[in-house]
């Protein structure tokens, strides 16, 4: 945020987050912060508070903006702890907060923020959750592979969606997902509608689009059994 912004802010008594990463470790984009975040984060925080921490506008710093550390990878929770007390030495009179994003956090996620909280910090831990949490969780976004066509040839296709509690489609939902294909069964497509899609569709993974996915295969035996759909472990 430049300097004469705030001091529009400050002469129109608008109030001002002022924030101080788009990410850090984790990168959104190739060229991003995330190349110099390891080296430059401590130097950069100070000549941005040092700047404006005289700006009456400025009622909280964000340490972070949509992080992709918030589910525990990385050693997020550790991070944001850092970056809070080095704020705080700098300017130990305005809130400090962190933009995290709720549009695309599903269940899993959600649980690895919840784990940072309750366990050490450095990993996720689901064990160190309270069981009324678990119980939550359980309760969430999940999986669903559904056959909705059967063809010649043996040839069967599958839906597979990530739905809420009430079975609604999470069409925010772009995470990757892993089919697991039985014996007697070959995996003929496994894609999405992606135009920008560059995943091979021969792959057992893939991206969801729109928390969507369609998955083609053909048995070589009558006994074989149904494909397993899970989150793909990065």
């Amino acid at each position: 945020m430049s300097t004469a912004l705030l001091d529009a802010c400050d002469k129109y008594g608008m109030l001002v987050m002022d924030e101080l990463f788009d990410c850090w470790r984790a990168k959104k984009n190739p060229g991003d912060y995330h190349l110099y975040f390891e080296h430059c984060w401590k130097e950069d925080t100070a000549s941005v508070i040092l700047r404006d921490r005289n700006h009456p506008s400025v009622v909280m710093y964000s340490i972070g903006n949509e992080i992709g550390e918030r589910d525990g990878s990385g050693h997020g929770a550790q991070i944001s702890h850092d970056l809070a007390a080095y704020v705080r030495t700098l300017d130990n009179t305005r809130a400090i907060t962190n933009g995290v994003c709720m549009i695309f956090l599903d269940a899993g996620e959600f649980g690895g923020i919840l784990a940072n909280i309750f366990g050490s910090g450095e990993e996720i831990d689901f064990k160190a959750l309270p069981k009324e949490i678990t119980e939550l969780l359980a309760k969430g976004d999940h999986l669903k592979c559904e056959r909705i066509q059967e063809c010649e040839q043996d040839v069967e296709i599958y839906e597979i969606k990530m739905v809420d509690a009430q079975g609604n489609r999470v069409v925010w939902f772009q995470g990757k997902i892993k089919a697991d294909i039985p014996q007697g069964t070959k995996l003929m497509g496994l894609g999405t509608g992606n135009p920008v899609s560059e995943e091979d569709y021969f792959s057992d993974t893939c991206s969801l689009y729109e928390g969507r996915a369609l998955l083609v295969i053909r048995r070589d035996t009558v006994s074989a059994e149904v494909p397993v759909v899970r989150l793909a472990e990065e």
